[in-house]
């Protein structure tokens, strides 16, 4: 009998989970395609659920926005600044102030804009 080597241990581990999160994903589908096609259409108008489906879609694209790319900011220039004595030269901290400011600046434009999106999409 064969022992198993530490890389056959760790190929068959990434195989269970990579069969765990099939599983998780399509269960995830089945639930999507039962709310959108059985449920949505039982409780909800057409007008409704496109009205759904445009704040999504518009919800979608203001969250590749909002960030202001600080995860590839943070990507290319943390290594400069790590250093845990210096507390990372409060590079924490820039990373949760950054997204706010974006957060602030869209929902200020968006709240100004208002009347222009309504008339949009109505």
């Amino acid at each position: 009998m064969r022992s198993k080597s530490g890389l056959d241990i760790i190929v068959g581990e990434i195989q269970r989970q990579g069969i765990q999160n099939t599983i998780i994903t399509y269960f995830g589908i089945t639930i999507g395609f039962v709310n959108l096609i059985v449920i949505q259409p039982f409780f909800l108008t057409t007008e409704e659920i496109g009205l759904t489906r445009v704040l999504l879609a518009f919800s979608f694209l203001l969250s590749v926005f909002i960030p202001l790319g600080i995860s590839q900011i943070t990507t290319r220039y943390f290594p400069h600044f790590r250093n845990k004595e210096k507390r990372h030269h409060g590079y924490f901290g820039f990373m949760l102030i950054f997204p706010l400011v974006g957060y602030i600046l869209i929902g200020t434009v968006l709240f100004f804009m208002r009347d222009f999106f309504i008339r949009l999409y109505s």
